[in-house]
Protein backbone atom coordinates (compact mmCIF):
# COMPACT_ATOMS: atom_id res chain seq x y z
CA UNK A 1 0.00 0.00 0.00
CA UNK A 2 1.19 3.40 -1.00
CA UNK A 3 0.77 6.67 0.65
CA UNK A 4 -2.22 7.87 -1.63
CA UNK A 5 -3.38 4.33 -0.71
CA UNK A 6 -3.58 4.96 3.12
CA UNK A 7 -4.73 8.68 2.92
CA UNK A 8 -7.85 7.55 0.55
CA UNK A 9 -10.29 7.49 3.73
CA UNK A 10 -9.15 10.93 4.63
CA UNK A 11 -9.46 12.19 1.11
CA UNK A 12 -12.95 10.94 0.87
CA UNK A 13 -14.00 12.81 4.19
CA UNK A 14 -12.37 16.03 2.15
CA UNK A 15 -14.28 15.06 -0.54
CA UNK A 16 -17.33 14.90 1.20
CA UNK A 17 -17.16 18.74 2.14
CA UNK A 18 -15.40 20.34 -1.23
CA UNK A 19 -11.61 19.61 -0.87
CA UNK A 20 -9.15 17.25 -2.61
CA UNK A 21 -6.19 16.10 -1.04
CA UNK A 22 -2.67 15.73 -3.02
CA UNK A 23 -0.27 13.68 -1.23
CA UNK A 24 2.91 13.73 -2.66
CA UNK A 25 6.21 11.42 -1.04
CA UNK A 26 9.21 14.08 -0.60
CA UNK A 27 12.06 11.89 1.49
CA UNK A 28 12.06 8.52 3.30
CA UNK A 29 8.66 8.55 5.59
CA UNK A 30 8.11 12.41 4.57
CA UNK A 31 5.26 13.53 2.72
CA UNK A 32 3.80 17.01 1.78
CA UNK A 33 -0.16 16.36 1.64
CA UNK A 34 -2.13 19.61 0.13
CA UNK A 35 -5.43 20.21 0.76
CA UNK A 36 -7.02 22.11 -2.48
CA UNK A 37 -10.85 24.06 -2.16
CA UNK A 38 -13.07 23.02 -5.05
CA UNK A 39 -15.58 26.07 -6.30
CA UNK A 40 -18.10 23.94 -3.70
CA UNK A 41 -15.84 23.86 -0.80
CA UNK A 42 -17.01 24.13 2.85
CA UNK A 43 -14.84 27.00 4.42
CA UNK A 44 -16.24 26.06 7.89
CA UNK A 45 -15.43 21.86 7.68
CA UNK A 46 -11.92 21.80 8.27
CA UNK A 47 -10.64 21.11 11.59
CA UNK A 48 -7.65 23.39 12.31
CA UNK A 49 -4.42 22.53 10.29
CA UNK A 50 -2.08 21.08 13.00
CA UNK A 51 -5.67 18.86 14.10
CA UNK A 52 -5.63 17.37 10.39
CA UNK A 53 -1.51 16.90 10.36
CA UNK A 54 -1.90 14.85 13.77
CA UNK A 55 -4.54 12.65 12.60
CA UNK A 56 -2.12 12.36 8.67
CA UNK A 57 0.37 10.99 11.02
CA UNK A 58 -1.68 8.80 13.03
CA UNK A 59 -3.00 7.28 9.83
CA UNK A 60 -0.17 6.77 8.07
CA UNK A 61 1.83 5.30 11.34
CA UNK A 62 -0.90 2.61 11.96
CA UNK A 63 -1.13 1.85 8.11
CA UNK A 64 2.43 2.04 6.59
CA UNK A 65 4.26 1.38 10.48
CA UNK A 66 6.89 3.68 11.60
CA UNK A 67 6.71 7.71 12.18
CA UNK A 68 6.01 9.69 9.15
CA UNK A 69 7.32 13.98 8.81
CA UNK A 70 4.12 15.64 7.66
CA UNK A 71 3.76 19.07 5.68
CA UNK A 72 0.13 19.97 5.60
CA UNK A 73 -0.83 23.11 3.02
CA UNK A 74 -3.89 24.44 3.34
CA UNK A 75 -5.77 26.72 1.18
CA UNK A 76 -5.26 29.87 2.73
CA UNK A 77 -1.49 28.74 3.08
CA UNK A 78 -1.65 29.69 -1.17
CA UNK A 79 -1.84 26.31 -2.29
CA UNK A 80 -2.83 26.16 -6.30
CA UNK A 81 -6.04 25.02 -7.24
Amino acid sequence: MGLTDALEPLADALAADGYELRATETGARAARVEVIATPDACADCLVPQDVFGAIIRTRLSEVLSGSWDVEVVYPTDGAAG
